[in-house]
């Protein structure tokens, strides 16, 4: 397999992930804030 590609697919994947992850984050953190 080309490591290059596989590096690509890798970052693509983890920047993808986390751009999902932390508007989540977020979200939960403000609806933690307003409810206390």
């Amino acid at each position: 397999m080309d490591w290059v590609l596989a590096v690509f697919i890798y970052r693509t994947l983890s920047i993808a992930s986390m751009s999902d992850i932390y508007p989540r984050l977020d979200k939960s953190k403000i609806g933690i804030i307003s409810t206390n």
